[in-house]
C-alpha cells in the first residue's frame, strides 16, 4: 500500500538518466538567472561511466550525483549534487533543498508505514495470538518467582544464580589431597546445574509492548491518517513501527524462556543447589519447594503448544 503517494508531493529516484531526459519538460540546457528553479522533484546517483551533463548553462560539467529540478517556466533540467549551492541564488536553493529533504524523509516514513499497513491484519492477528500465550506464561512464571521470594535466602539464591546467567554453583572447602595438588586451592567449585530460562521473568514488560507499543498503534494506524499527520508525528509512528517486529520476536523468545523456566528439572536442580551449598533451609523454603514441586509437576500448559 503505497501511501506516499497519496495527498503530498513525491521526489523520485531514477535509476537511468533516459528516465529524466525522456520527460516532455525536461530541457538540455537552461539559465537559471533568468529562470529560477522551483523544487527538485527527483534525484539520481550513476557510476562514473554513466555519469551526465549538468543542465545548468553556467556549469555543464559531467556528474553522477543530481537532481532533476521545476523552474519557473514549467521546463525541467538536471543539475549536479554541489552545483545548486554554486550557481543558483543561495536563499531559492536553501528554500527547496530544505523542501526536497523533507518531502524525501516524510516519503521514506509514509513508505514504512505502508508496508506495515499492507500486513497490518496479519501481524494484528499474530501480537493477539502471542498475548493470548505470553499472558499465561507470564502467570506461571511469576506463580513460581512468588513462592522463591517467601524466603529471603531463596530469593537470594535466585537473584545471584539470575545474575550469573543461570549457573547454580556453590564453593566447598577443598580436601586436603585437593590442596596436595594444588596449595592455593582453599575453595573448589561444584556446579550443581543451571537455572534455565530465568529470562522469563521479565513477562510483564513483554505483555505491555504487545499490549500498548503493537497491538494499540496497529489497531489505530489508518492510510488518511498517516497522511494528514505532521513531521512530529510521523516521526513518532516511525520509531513505533520500527519497534513492532522486535516486540513480536521477543514475545517468541519469552515463550521459549517460560517454557524452559517451568520445567521440572530447573526447579529440582534448584533445590538441590539449596540445599547443597549449605544454605539454612526454612520453614518457608520447604513450603516453597512442596508449592513449586506441585507447580512444575502438572501437566504442560495449552500456552507451551
Amino acid at each position: 500500500m503505497a501511501i506516499g503517494a497519496v495527498g503530498r508531493e513525491r521526489v523520485d529516484k531514477f535509476e537511468h538518466a533516459d528516465d529524466f531526459r525522456n520527460r516532455a519538460a525536461w530541457r538540455d540546457e537552461v539559465d537559471v538567472v533568468a529562470t529560477a528553479p522551483e523544487r527538485i522533484v527527483g534525484w539520481y546517483s550513476f557510476p562514473q561511466m554513466y555519469y551526465v551533463q549538468c543542465g545548468l548553462a553556467s556549469c555543464r560539467r559531467s556528474h553522477g550525483l543530481g537532481f532533476l529540478v521545476l523552474l519557473a517556466d514549467g521546463t525541467e533540467t538536471n543539475i549536479g549534487g554541489h552545483c545548486g549551492r554554486k550557481h543558483v541564488e543561495k536563499a531559492v536553493w536553501s528554500n527547496i533543498f530544505k523542501t526536497f529533504t523533507a518531502t524525501q524523509k516524510t516519503q521514506s516514513q509514509l513508505e514504512v508505514i505502508g508496508r506495515v499497513l499492507a500486513r497490518k491484519d496479519e501481524t494484528l492477528a499474530k501480537a493477539r495470538a502471542l498475548l493470548e500465550r505470553v499472558i499465561p506464561a507470564a502467570t506461571s512464571v511469576q506463580r513460581i518467582v512468588a513462592e522463591v521470594y517467601k524466603d529471603k535466602g531463596l530469593q537470594r539464591a535466585f537473584d545471584d544464580a539470575r545474575k550469573s546467567g543461570g549457573d547454580l554453583i556453590y564453593y566447598r572447602h577443598a580436601t586436603e589431597r585437593e590442596r596436595e595438588l594444588n596449595p592455593r586451592a582453599q575453595t573448589v567449585p561444584v556446579r550443581v546445574g543451571r537455572l534455565d530460562g530465568n529470562a522469563a521473568h521479565a513477562g510483564s514488560t513483554v505483555i505491555q509492548e504487545l499490549r500498548y507499543k503493537v497491538i494499540a498503534h496497529l489497531e489505530d494506524l489508518e492510510p488518511d491518517g498517516m497522511v494528514a499527520m505532521k513531521a512530529k508525528e510521523l516521526d513518532r509512528y516511525t520509531k513505533f513501527i520500527g519497534d513492532m517486529d522486535p516486540i513480536i520476536r521477543r514475545a517468541g523468545y519469552f515463550l521459549d524462556d517460560a517454557a524452559r523456566f517451568i520445567r521440572r528439572q530447573n526447579w529440582d536442580a534448584f533445590e538441590t543447589f539449596c540445599r547443597d551449598s549449605g544454605m539454612e533451609i526454612t520453614s518457608k523454603a520447604l513450603t516453597a519447594f512442596a508449592a513449586i514441586n506441585i507447580a512444575v509437576s502438572e501437566p504442560a500448559p495449552d500456552w507451551t503448544q
